[in-house]
């Protein structure tokens, strides 16, 4: 039965922190701070295992690809920052949003990824399909006030 009671503490941020994620497995934690950068956590142990910088200010969201391969960030930078989650290295910055981005989520199958931009339109981009770092292609609803935009992009994994 659960008891609501504290089973581990993962201190190491230096100042707030504003989000944390669950890798898909339940193996690794994410957790992202005011000070732009983000920390990977063993679930099990509470050990660091790494520390991903590149933010400029806070980290607002962080979501796991589905094959763990992947994290995404997103931050008051106006940026989408893909991390190869086991090495621990940047490998693209999606630039496009004009205000900052909120939240970001993978689709179930990893193949997508949506962004929240602060104003409350919605982008949603192909992290696994980026060839250029180039504005992203958008499209607005009137009716909605709802903006789409989309990344194309190419990401290999060695």
């Amino acid at each position: 039965m659960a008891t609501g009671e504290e089973i581990r503490t993962l201190d190491g941020h230096a100042k707030q922190v504003y989000t944390v994620a669950f890798s898909p497995k339940g193996k690794r934690v994410a957790s992202g701070c005011n000070d732009g950068t983000i920390k990977i956590w063993d679930a099990a142990t509470g050990k660091e295992t790494a520390t991903l910088s590149g933010h400029k200010g806070v980290v607002h969201s962080i979501a796991f690809g589905a094959k763990e391969k992947m994290i995404a960030s997103v931050g008051w930078d106006k940026t989408v920052r893909l991390w190869n989650a086991k090495k621990g290295i940047e490998i693209a910055v999606l630039i496009g949003h004009t205000v900052p981005v909120m939240g970001v989520a993978f689709s179930a199958d990893g193949t997508m990824l949506a962004s929240v931009r602060a104003v409350g339109a919605m982008a949603i981009s192909r992290p696994m399909a980026v060839e250029t770092r180039r504005s992203p292609q958008c499209e607005t609803n009137n009716k909605q006030l709802l903006t789409i935009c989309y990344w194309f992009a190419r990401i290999v994994f060695s």
